[in-house]
């Protein structure tokens, strides 16, 4: 077998080093972060103090949307409210509408798994505090 076809531990570790260093420079703004398998399983998660329920628990969705369906949650949403489907109409309770989880791939284009955050003020600072732990992965 060529390519890698699974995340490694040091790889899920250094990702979420990165993101939560990044979070505790604005710690007034609580994120949360989380990393899954190819299958949407739940590999790494962390949530600084004071961030509310639904956020903490949504992370987890936007992140197993993008394992699932290989693109970003924000493409999966674009794409779905494009062909008027609504997230609810898809039958997976699990699935998100909204930006925040990406698409880790191979090189050679295996999908490994996703990351995600949560918190900020929008979906594209979201996404852009997961690419910052997906660069540090170094795929």
């Amino acid at each position: 077998m060529t390519g890698q076809r699974k995340l490694t531990f040091v790889q899920v570790q250094s990702a979420m080093k990165v993101m939560i260093d990044k979070s505790l420079e604005i710690p007034e703004i609580p994120t949360a972060m989380a990393v899954v398998d190819e299958g949407g399983h739940l590999l790494a998660y962390a949530t600084m103090d004071g961030l509310n329920l639904f956020a903490r628990e949504h992370i987890i969705r936007k992140t197993y949307t993008a394992a699932i369906t290989g693109k970003d949650s924000a493409a999966h949403a674009d794409a779905r409210r494009e062909m008027g489907i609504t997230v609810a109409e898809l039958g997976d309770p699990n699935l998100s509408a909204v930006g925040g989880g990406v698409v880790i791939r191979s090189p050679e284009g295996y999908i490994l798994g996703a990351i995600g955050a949560g918190g900020y003020p929008s979906g594209q600072a979201d996404e852009d505090l997961a690419r910052l732990g997906l660069k540090a992965m170094n795929l």
